[in-house]
């Protein structure tokens, strides 16, 4: 991972279940009555004290429930802040084509991983051709299956030391770290001067092959409601 993303602090924090943390709560005495138990007449100092102690655990396992239990059921997933940090986050920068799901199921990080074919790296040293592993995480809120079998997206990874499943690229957990593309002449590089222009080339390319795929299903859906 590069420097730059790891001193990074995304901004917003997705849990994935909060049931650790309402069984801790529920576990606490409700505050009236603690406040009987305290204002009760003849209370003994001692009994006070047992009360309070007992207090302090429950708070303290509650903490500690959060820290435990946080990172292994939350993703942090940053806001997107412009291109350039995002180019400068990633190791490398590459329009790929997923060829084969290798494990589909969303993992707690929100994650997949994907066989994939690389057109071209734009930053980076991925080589081009078929068959790299990848683990992808959709940043997007949309309802859709995001990584489906045979659309193109440009991605940014960060790369680490090769793990036991033979993967050593991840996508960069940031908005606008994975965008879908044409499927269409990813075989050529852009001809940009720069990765960020080029960035923007592919970009606008794919929103003039989503309108066009947009009209010809609108054109059927019409005909359909006409007939």
């Amino acid at each position: 991972m590069t420097t730059a993303q790891q001193g990074a602090a995304p901004d917003r924090l997705q849990l994935r279940s909060l049931r650790s943390f309402l069984a801790a709560v529920s576990a606490l005495p409700a505050a009236g009555e603690l406040g009987r138990s305290v204002a009760a007449p003849g209370l003994a100092a001692c009994a006070k004290r047992r009360i309070l102690s007992d207090m302090k655990k429950k708070i303290c396992v509650l903490l500690f429930v959060l820290a435990t239990s946080i990172p292994c059921l939350a993703v942090l997933i940053g806001n997107f802040d412009g291109l350039d940090p995002l180019i400068n986050r990633a190791d490398a920068i590459a329009v790929i084509r997923i060829d084969e799901h290798i494990d589909n199921r969303s993992t707690p990080n929100l994650s997949t991983t994907h066989k994939c074919y690389v057109y071209q790296t734009l930053k980076g040293s991925i080589p081009v051709g078929s068959g790299l592993p990848v683990r992808l995480t959709d940043t997007t809120t949309s309802f859709r299956e995001k990584f489906r079998v045979y659309s193109t997206h440009l991605v940014f990874f960060y790369k680490h030391p090769k793990d036991k499943e033979g993967i050593e690229y991840d996508s960069v957990q940031w908005e606008g770290a994975n965008i879908e593309v044409s499927p269409f002449g990813n075989e050529k590089v852009p001809e940009g001067k720069s990765v960020k222009e080029r960035i923007k080339i592919l970009i606008n390319n794919y929103i003039i092959f989503r309108d066009q795929e947009a009209k010809r299903e609108d054109a059927l859906l019409q005909k359909v409601l006409k007939s």
